[in-house]
């Protein structure tokens, strides 16, 4: 299960679709990291994730790595002008 190999793909959404079948899990529990959510959100804002009520975009706004992912930016949009 954790060798090494040549590609590794997760699916984090399926559509509307809710799965729960020994190691599959969809939507999958990374959905809440920064690194998985935030992409996420950049691409699909509107997108409510299955069985919830909250849009990627909601889910963003309120992860505690998006205030300082907001104030880096800010930081760095100085340190470029």
């Amino acid at each position: 299960r954790y060798s090494a190999r040549t590609l590794d793909v997760d699916i984090v959404l399926y559509g509307d679709q809710v799965v729960h079948d020994g190691h599959l899990v969809i939507p999958r529990a990374e959905l809440q990291l920064a690194f998985v959510l935030k992409p996420l959100a950049d691409i699909a804002p509107d997108l409510v994730v299955p069985g919830e009520t909250r849009t990627l975009a909601q889910r963003w706004a309120q992860h505690a790595r998006h205030a300082a992912t907001s104030e880096m930016l800010q930081a760095e949009s100085w340190s470029l002008a």
